[in-house]
């Protein structure tokens, strides 16, 4: 199985190959006379802002990351995790959580998984584990809902690799993402 790289510039990785990650402009783009997109920050945000009143909901936005660089995601999403990702936060989030919570669990915690593996991995695992168990209850949809719990879960062992290195770096400066996250695997039932 090949492991998914996450270094490169954008334009190699959009094309999905392999790139020299020569700076400021690859040689692979250069050959190929491809305007090189350059190359992406980390993505680690210690601190979320508040979203402006002029930003629209849907727009997440994190302090010091401008829009281009948030974009990534939606270009390479996997068919299953786009309905997964949206399942949680439109279905799961208001049967799990109290009403009053509702708006952190949907709005502030999606916007720690624009920049935080483990906590969009944990979106995924528990927005399939929650889908798959309505599949379930459905007469003709089990194969589905298998197919879902097995989404689940390997979201669900990222989950538990990406925290476990998380944890183990000199600071933690995530600590409500850790929380949220803990909070979350408590209702993945293995």
């Amino acid at each position: 199985m090949n492991k998914r790289v996450r270094t490169g510039c954008t334009t190699c990785r959009k094309r999905r190959i392999k790139c020299d990650e020569t700076e400021p402009v690859c040689g692979r783009c250069q050959a190929a006379n491809f305007v090189c997109e350059g190359y992406m920050l980390p993505r680690r945000a210690s601190n979320t802002t508040a979203l402006s009143t002029s930003t629209p909901k849907h727009v997440l936005l994190f302090e010091g990351t401008p829009n281009s660089e948030l974009s990534w995601r939606s270009a390479n999403w996997r068919r299953e995790e786009l309905p997964l990702y949206h399942h949680f936060v439109t279905t799961t989030v208001v049967r799990l959580f109290r009403t009053d919570h509702v708006s952190f669990w949907r709005d502030q915690v999606a916007q720690m998984s624009c920049s935080l593996d483990f906590v969009y991995e944990a979106l995924l695992a528990v927005g399939a584990i929650h889908r798959a168990s309505l599949l379930a209850c459905q007469e003709g949809n089990g194969r589905e809902a298998a197919k879902l719990r097995v989404l689940g879960f390997r979201s669900y062992g990222k989950v538990l690799r990406l925290l476990y290195c998380h944890l183990n770096q000199d600071t933690v400066t995530e600590m409500l993402a850790v929380l949220v996250v803990l909070v979350l695997l408590t209702f993945v039932k293995v």
